[in-house]
């Protein structure tokens, strides 16, 4: 069963994705852009960084990188980017003449976190958990003062992905005890385990919820609004 686990993790990351889809037909759209993103990005940062000093889990092919991190990716980009809009039942509606596309905006922030993690992994030699942390939270502060109405959206994504990944880690747990000493490199990390995931997945988690979780918002520059009962 140990070359299964990190694949029925990433099909439990799958299945709340297309529950999410089911529901909100509305965020669709969102949930595919910032889902194809994100498990793009993914896949790289797997491939060049992640599995040199954070993790190598094991996939079915047993290979570096496997269709887990696939699904993974695309899975918890989708939820994360919408996540927030199903529970407190908001959408995104556009009510001022500023209220537009914010492509340039975009392609800053994604360059600047980019420049951000080569030059604190690859020119200081900072580890991939202390490089992400500067690479996603410097964009996602930048955002918060051009659109601090986002901020209440970053937080909450945030708090709710680090509890997903809480709830991941024991499920995974139960089918592999002590999975978490096999995949993870802890000569390179904090080497600090609360609940059954490592202190550095506990901030990927969070901080990622942090920013994916309104950078579409950012994007399009819409406003959240509830949504009207029928």
């Amino acid at each position: 069963m140990v070359e299964y686990t990190y694949l029925v993790g990433s099909l439990i990351t799958i299945l709340i994705w297309f529950i999410l889809y089911y529901f909100r037909k509305d965020l669709r759209k969102e949930m595919i852009v910032m889902g194809s993103i994100v498990m793009i990005l993914g896949l790289i940062m797997e491939a060049f960084v992640w599995t040199k000093d954070w993790w190598r889990p094991v996939t079915i092919t047993g290979s570096l990188i496997g269709v887990e991190d696939l699904l993974f990716g695309f899975g918890i980009g989708g939820v994360s980017a919408v996540i927030y809009e199903e529970l407190f039942k908001k959408r995104l509606v556009f009510r001022k003449k500023t209220d537009h596309h914010h492509t340039k905006q975009l392609i800053f922030l994604l360059a600047l976190s980019v420049i951000l993690g080569n030059s604190s992994y690859f020119g200081l030699g900072y580890n991939s958990a202390i490089s992400w942390v500067i690479a996603i939270m410097i964009p996602t502060i930048i955002m918060y003062i051009l659109r601090p109405d986002l901020i209440l959206d970053s937080v909450v994504t945030g708090s709710l992905l680090a509890f997903f990944g809480f709830i991941e880690a024991f499920v995974l747990n139960l089918i592999e005890p002590g999975f978490v000493y096999n995949w993870w490199l802890f000569e390179s990390l904090s080497g600090i385990v609360i609940l059954e995931l490592p202190l550095e997945d506990i901030i990927w988690f969070f901080t990622a919820g942090l920013f994916v979780g309104i950078i579409y918002e950012f994007w399009q520059g819409g406003r959240l609004q509830k949504i009207k009962k029928k």
